[in-house]
């Protein structure tokens, strides 16, 4: 329990719970009451603005009000997911506004303000989070049999490659590749015989074809 000081001053955390409660002043050598205040506590509700949607990866700037609390912190989740279920998080204690990441999966999220004593969640905002459309930058001809490098943006899901096709062949038909996971730019081999080509940003996964630029390949 707290004791007064010289100045016949104390300092105590309220509960977090709402509701009534009594102060009381015990004399402490006969642990008496001496006299006693009544302390009625309302709920501390947060609140959250975030943008309606945001694109993969991009930096999400969340206002916020609450009660700032030691070890409350924000964080994102997927929507519907478990309280205690979220992913990137960032603690109060640096003030609004908070800035975090958005995920690398596109879907539905949520923003929450968490009480970081209890776990339980004092704010939700529902957060959107698109994919980035995929564009390529190529080279529009080169020589057979010379590397050539295509620049690539937009967001790519694990197992997507950069590929050079024979031009209207099927998804699965490619010639030289490389892996997203490189980064851009990727640095690919054009075929030995002339012709046109084209490009493609690839997802084998689905056979999805993202994007496509045309390529003419001299001798």
């Amino acid at each position: 329990l707290p004791v007064t000081d010289n100045r016949g001053e104390v300092t105590v955390s309220a509960p977090r719970e709402p509701g009534t409660y009594r102060v009381r002043y015990v004399l402490g050598p006969i642990r008496a009451t001496a006299t006693v205040r009544t302390l009625e506590l309302f709920e501390i509700l947060a609140r959250l603005e975030v943008p309606d949607a945001v694109e993969v990866g991009e930096a999400v700037e969340i206002r916020w009000e609450g009660p700032a609390a030691p070890h409350d912190f924000l964080a994102l989740a997927e929507a519907g997911a478990a309280d205690d279920d979220y992913g990137p998080w960032s603690t109060t204690g640096d003030g609004s506004p908070t800035v975090l990441e958005a995920p690398r999966t596109a879907g539905s999220w949520e923003v929450r303000y968490v009480d970081g004593a209890s776990g339980s969640i004092l704010a939700r905002a529902p957060l959107e989070v698109r994919e980035l459309a995929v564009t390529l930058d190529a080279p529009d001809r080169v020589t057979a049999g010379t590397r050539f490098e295509v620049r690539w943006t937009g967001t790519a899901a694990p197992g997507d490659i950069v590929a050079v096709a024979p031009a209207g062949a099927p998804a699965a038909r490619i010639l030289d590749w490389m892996s997203t996971d490189a980064g851009s730019p990727a640095s690919l081999a054009a075929p030995f015989s002339p012709g046109r080509f084209e490009v493609r940003f690839l997802r084998p996964s689905s056979r999805d074809i993202l994007a496509t630029v045309p390529l003419e390949v001299t001798p």
